[in-house]
């Protein structure tokens, strides 16, 4: 058995996408697998990473190949672990962690060094594989999607939307959902606006919106929620676990996160799409690169032009207006996230085995 060695700075208990792609990773290679995340960074000591590299030296002889999930510093880490001791090692590789490696021509030149050498680069959408080309010929390049935990997958496969309720000529209320960190990039402050203008101009009929989340911009959407009188129809929940967050995908008719790059904030690709995809939600969400692989626009999803408020009203009112539409778009999206979005599906293009250096 090949012995493999995960080390990184995001990992449960932190939340978000990487974290979640990581955990499922572990999960899948089981004992073949030890993941480390403590001790890899000095706090007040300059390079942080050196401690990361002392620890890899007390495990020389427990793993057989290594894996970073960041491309810097841990991937520096990694590149010298080879040269000095000789042991393989894959990077995974996100959309905004290679953005931020891009920064300035100190950090393009040591990451176009890292990935050339690293026996695997593991991207985790096709369009961020050919990015990587574009920039570097590793010596191998693989895609591998996040997937949907075996509780998401088990949950999602017993619940059967309400086909009736989906076919009645006019929905009673339409529950929009998002579920997203409250960061400006996940297009929170848009779909308020959308939602507040659709409401003023009598499109929408009765509606309410959940957002579950917490982050920095908390304070500042409540208060918009407020500015736009959209109190009643608008809910918070800064805290759920993966119960509460399953029971609110059931809940909820229509997902909505019309994400938007900000700089080298980006948004790679968006697992609450699948997530909600498991569970017969048609999403909204924004025609950009790597997002346009978790929906697909007019067959799970509609995808939109990022920032476009206009086209988030006509795409709110025509999901909204359409259960037939949301029906068809949803039954689309269940099958090919519980088809496609496994752990096995996905870690199984992991063939690991022995590298020869």
């Amino acid at each position: 058995m090949t012995r493999l060695l995960l080390i990184t700075i995001d990992y449960p208990p932190k939340r978000g996408g990487v974290a979640r792609y990581l955990q499922e990773m572990a999960e899948y290679f089981g004992e073949q697998m030890t993941v480390v995340t403590d001790g890899l960074l000095f706090e007040n000591f300059w390079p942080q990473w050196l401690r990361a590299f002392g620890s890899l030296f007390r495990r020389r002889n427990s793993y057989d190949i290594l894996i970073v999930s960041h491309v810097l510093p841990l991937g520096l880490v990694a590149l010298i672990n080879r040269r000095l001791w000789h042991k393989p090692y894959v990077v995974i590789l996100h959309g905004m962690d290679f953005a931020l490696a891009r920064r300035n021509g100190w950090k393009q030149n040591l990451t176009r060094r890292i990935l050339a050498e690293a026996d695997l680069v593991v991207t985790n959408t096709e369009s961020l594989a050919r990015e990587v080309l574009g920039f570097v010929r590793p010596k191998a390049l693989q895609t591998v999607y996040p997937s949907l935990s075996e509780g998401f997958i088990a949950a999602a496969e017993s619940f059967q939307r309400d086909q009736s309720i989906a076919l009645q000529a006019a929905h009673p209320t339409t529950h929009f959902l998002t579920v997203a960190r409250l960061v400006a990039r996940k297009g929170h402050a848009h779909v308020l606006d959308a939602l507040a203008q659709l409401k003023s101009e009598h499109r929408l009929g009765p509606f309410d919106y959940t957002i579950v989340g917490s982050g920095p911009l908390a304070s500042e959407l409540k208060g918009h929620t407020r500015v736009l009188g959209l109190e009643n129809e608008v809910h918070f929940v800064e805290q759920a676990d993966d119960a509460q967050l399953i029971s609110e995908y059931q809940a909820a008719d229509v997902f909505v996160m019309p994400t938007e790059h900000l700089g080298k904030d980006i948004e790679g690709f968006g697992t609450v799409y699948i997530e909600a995809a498991a569970f017969g939600l048609p999403s909204i969400a924004s025609d950009l690169q790597g997002v346009d692989e978790a929906v697909i626009d007019k067959q799970t999803g509609l995808l939109i032009p990022s920032s476009s408020v206009a086209d988030l009203c006509e795409a709110l009112e025509r999901l909204a207006a359409d259960p037939i539409l949301r029906w068809r778009l949803g039954l689309a999206g269940r099958e090919r996230a519980i088809s496609q979005f496994t752990a096995d599906k996905q870690f199984s293009k992991l063939n690991f085995r022995p590298i020869s250096v």
